[in-house]
């Protein structure tokens, strides 16, 4: 099993250069879910603006209103979400609004004003649900319901001088088609904690911290990798170099050929940073940011992550624990709940459309036995120097390879 530290090097290493974690593809709002929803007696699905979202239960339709699971839709429509045992509540806040809906309470409150609903919430099946339409409305959003196909369908429109967040992404799409060149520079974390019984449990490689730097330039791509974990120190700094002509790594100062990073340098998105940011999910407008003196939109996603994120980001080598036992398997369970809820960030320049910085943050919580824990993850990048011509570390002519046996990254 690779260590911790290597194994997430090797996940930041895959996101860095684009600036997002690989999503459902934009496209119709049907897209693969309706032909199941469509099909007698399966529940319904939901759409918010036109993206399919995965819930962790189906929503619910009591006494002809549509429940959802109150966590996926708020936050799709960019509200945060907390709950509060003692009073059974669950608390929404976005942009300065505060909802609070107590379970089996007929009375909500919007910005402490009480509002009657017709639904509660409830919990069903362990899950707390929401009526749809009236959280819907709140956020300023419309709800239709297609029966024929059995969806829910909530749509939000909102501007930033006159454009729609997909109009801007696609602006900036078209801006950095236009340059060939940028430096990156960003971090990376992951923090595993843990308890048996109410003591700490022993969480080897708990804590990886990654630090990121490079440059692309035409088809030429740099990345400096610089790791720490809890468990073994240090790691690196490892340098991965590639063009037309191959992919290269240099350890102890030596430049080797090397296919593997060729594979991870292949998920830069070209010399487009926003690129990737096409696969991100109802992408919302959060309040503007100035970053340099210059304005720039706040773009919020969300993004799914199954097929970056490995069950190696949240296990962490945890003590006593191998791959098949009840304690990687609940970590795989929670990497996959914290990919369902992997947010993004995008900050992009008002006046050019590029991307100057890129956020990701996910949690997830670990059960398996007596041990709970939780697992976070926290990465940014930095993006400069947009059409600037970058020197870079690069294998000289007498760097080919190695006798025999080839060369590997070791991860």
């Amino acid at each position: 099993m690779r260590t911790p530290a290597l194994a997430a090097v090797l996940l930041a290493a895959s996101v860095l250069g684009s600036p997002a974690l690989a999503a459902a593809p934009r496209g119709s709002a049907a897209g693969t879910g309706t032909a199941v929803a469509a099909r007698a007696g399966k529940p319904p699905s939901l759409f918010v603006n036109g993206y399919s979202i995965e819930t962790s239960a189906p929503p619910a339709i009591v006494n002809g209103r549509t429940l959802v699971p109150v966590r996926a839709v708020a936050e799709a429509l960019g509200a945060a979400v907390s709950w509060e045992p003692t009073k059974r509540a669950v608390t929404l806040t976005r942009r300065g609004h505060t909802v609070i809906l107590a379970i089996d309470d007929a009375v909500a409150f919007v910005d402490g004003r009480p509002v009657a609903l017709d639904t509660p919430a409830t919990i069903i099946a362990g899950r707390t649900m929401v009526p749809l339409r009236f959280l819907s409305q709140v956020f300023g959003a419309e709800v239709t319901w297609d029966d024929s196909a059995r969806e829910v369908r909530v749509r939000l429109v909102e501007t930033r001088d006159g454009l729609t967040p997909e109009e801007v992404l696609r602006r900036s799409d078209a801006a950095h088609q236009a340059v060939s060149s940028y430096r990156f520079h960003g971090g990376y974390s992951v923090e595993v904690t843990a308890e048996a019984a109410g003591a700490p449990y022993d969480v080897l490689g708990a804590s990886t911290t990654v630090t990121l730097s490079g440059a692309v330039q035409g088809e030429e791509t740099y990345l400096r990798i610089d790791a720490w974990d809890s468990e073994t120190g240090a790691v690196g700094p490892l340098e991965l170099f590639r063009d037309a002509a191959g992919a290269w790594v240099r350890a102890d100062g030596v430049w080797l050929p090397s296919e593997e990073a060729g594979q991870i340098l292949q998920g830069n998105g070209g010399n487009n940073p926003s690129a990737d940011l096409q696969r991100g999910i109802v992408p919302i407008f959060e309040e503007d940011a100035v970053i340099g003196g210059r304005r720039h939109y706040v773009i919020r996603f969300l993004c799914k992550g199954e097929d970056l994120l490995g069950p190696e980001a949240v296990y962490a080598g945890t003590s006593g624990a191998a791959p098949g036992d009840d304690l990687a398997a609940a970590a795989e369970e929670a990497v996959r709940e914290m990919s369902r809820r992997l947010e993004l960030r995008a900050y992009i320049d008002a006046e050019t459309f590029l991307v100057s910085r890129v956020e990701v943050g996910a949690e997830a919580r670990i059960a398996a036995g007596d041990v709970r824990g939780s697992a976070r993850l926290r990465y940014e990048v930095r993006y400069s120097d947009f059409g600037a011509v970058i020197a870079m570390p690069r294998p000289g002519a007498g760097d080919g390879a190695p006798p025999d046996t080839g060369s590997s990254l070791g991860l």
